[in-house]
C-alpha cells in the first residue's frame, strides 16, 4: 500500500479502495455513483470549512477536511476518507451546497 509523502498525518494515507469496489459503492443519500475527489476540490474544501461554511448532514459546522474523500455524482456530498478508510455514514457527509459550486 503507498503513501503520501506526509505519511506522519493518519489523514494523508492513500485511499486503498480497489478499483472494481469504487464503481459498486453509491452514496447513501442520492444514490448515485462515487468517485474519488480531486485535490484542488479538497483544497478548496479546505478553505471554505476555515471560514466557518460547510456543515455534515447533522448540520455540524465542519472545521477540519482530510486529504481525501469520495463524493457523488452531482458533487452535493463529499464522504471523508480517513486513514485510508471512507466513510459512508449519512451523518458523516459533508454537504456541498452552493459554496463549494461558487468557489470552483
Amino acid at each position: 500500500m503507498a503513501t503520501n509523502a506526509n505519511s506522519n498525518s493518519p489523514d494523508t494515507k492513500e485511499a486503498d479502495i480497489p478499483s472494481w469496489l469504487l464503481p459498486l459503492i453509491r452514496c447513501p443519500i442520492t444514490k448515485q455513483g462515487l468517485q474519488l475527489a480531486p485535490r484542488s476540490t479538497m483544497d478548496s474544501l479546505r478553505e471554505l470549512a476555515a471560514q466557518g461554511l460547510l456543515r455534515s448532514k447533522n448540520g455540524i459546522s465542519v472545521s477540519e477536511i482530510p486529504s481525501q474523500g469520495l463524493l457523488n455524482a452531482d458533487q452535493s456530498w463529499l464522504y471523508p476518507i480517513r486513514r485510508g478508510i471512507p466513510s459512508l455514514i449519512p451523518g458523516d457527509a459533508i454537504s456541498l451546497n452552493q459554496e463549494i459550486h461558487s468557489a470552483n
